[in-house]
C-alpha cells in the first residue's frame, strides 16, 4: 500500500506517521498518543534581495501527532519584523544592508519546534532611475503687469529635486527661479512659461508648462493740474481714455479702439 502525504498508520501498540511523500517516522507509545512536532525540512525563501521586491517562503515540513499548526515570523537580522507573518514579505529601505530570514514554529498539544530558513541578503538598495515627468508644470494667475503668477512643479518619477526657471517668449528671465513671479512692464505683450528641471543621482530631465499670455499692461489714470486746470492721463490699455480740462471743464478723449 502506498503512503499518502501525512497518512497515519497504526500497527498494534505502535504508531507510524508518514511525514511527507513516503518518508516515515516511528514513534513509541500507544496508538493515538500525542507526539511532539519534528522538523523534516526547513522553510526556504525565494525572491530578489532588493528593496521594493517581494520575498516568498516555501513552508517547512513537520512531523508530529496531531498534525502541528505552523506560524511564521519574518526577521531582519536578529529582530522580528512587526506584522510580517505571512507567506510573502515586501522588502523596504529599512532592510537595506541587512539579512532576512523566516522562522516557523510548529506546535501541537505535545509541544513545539522552531525552524529558520537560510538567510537572504544583505539586501540591496533599489536602483534609482532617471526622473521622468508624469504631469508637466502649470501656471496660474492674472496676466497683468504687477500681478503674481504661480507655478506648480509638476509630478515626477524618481523622487527628484526640482528647480524652476521662468521664461519670457521662451527665453530665461534673469533671477526668476521661484514658485512665484510678479509680471513686469518688460512682460507686456509677451507669453510666459516655466521650465522645471528634475534631478536625482541617476540624471535629470526637464518639462515646460504650457505658455500663458500675452501679458497686458496695467490700466490706470494719473492727474495733474493747477490754477483751475486739470489733466488726466491714462496709461495701460491702448483704448483707455485721456481727459484734459480748464476753467472748470473736463474733456475726456478715448484713444484706440
Amino acid at each position: 500500500m502506498g503512503l499518502r502525504d501525512y497518512q497515519t498508520i497504526r500497527l498494534g501498540q505502535r504508531q507510524i506517521i508518514a511525514a511527507y511523500r513516503g518518508e516515515t517516522q516511528v514513534f513509541g507509545g500507544r496508538a493515538g498518543d500525542p507526539v511532539a512536532p519534528t522538523v523534516s525540512s526547513a522553510p526556504v525563501i525565494s525572491g530578489d534581495p532588493v528593496a521594493g521586491e517581494t520575498l516568498s517562503v516555501s513552508p517547512g515540513i513537520y512531523g508530529g501527532y496531531p498534525s502541528p499548526t505552523v506560524t511564521r515570523q519574518w526577521r531582519r537580522g536578529s529582530a522580528n519584523i512587526s506584522g510580517a507573518t505571512g507567506l510573502t514579505y515586501t522588502l523596504t529601505a529599512t532592510d537595506v544592508g541587512k539579512n532576512i530570514t523566516c522562522r516557523e514554529t510548529a506546535a501541537n498539544s505535545a509541544g513545539s519546534v522552531q525552524s529558520t530558513s537560510a538567510a537572504v541578503g544583505p539586501i540591496e538598495a533599489a536602483p534609482v532611475e532617471q526622473p521622468a515627468v508624469i504631469t508637466a508644470p502649470a501656471i496660474t494667475g492674472t496676466l497683468t503687469v504687477g500681478q503674481p503668477l504661480t507655478a506648480s512643479e509638476g509630478s515626477w518619477t524618481g523622487s527628484p529635486d526640482i528647480a524652476l526657471q521662468w521664461l519670457r517668449n521662451g527665453a530665461a528671465i534673469s533671477g526668476a527661479t521661484g514658485a512665484t513671479y510678479v509680471l513686469t512692464p518688460a512682460d507686456t505683450g509677451a507669453n510666459i512659461s516655466v521650465r522645471a528641471t528634475a534631478t536625482n543621482e541617476a540624471g535629470s530631465a526637464t518639462a515646460t508648462s504650457p505658455t500663458v499670455g500675452p501679458v497686458v499692461a496695467a490700466v490706470g489714470l494719473s492727474a495733474t493740474g493747477g490754477e483751475g486746470q486739470i489733466t488726466i492721463t491714462s496709461f495701460g490699455a491702448p483704448s483707455a481714455p485721456e481727459a484734459t480740462g480748464a476753467d472748470g471743464q473736463i474733456t475726456i478723449t478715448k484713444h484706440g479702439a
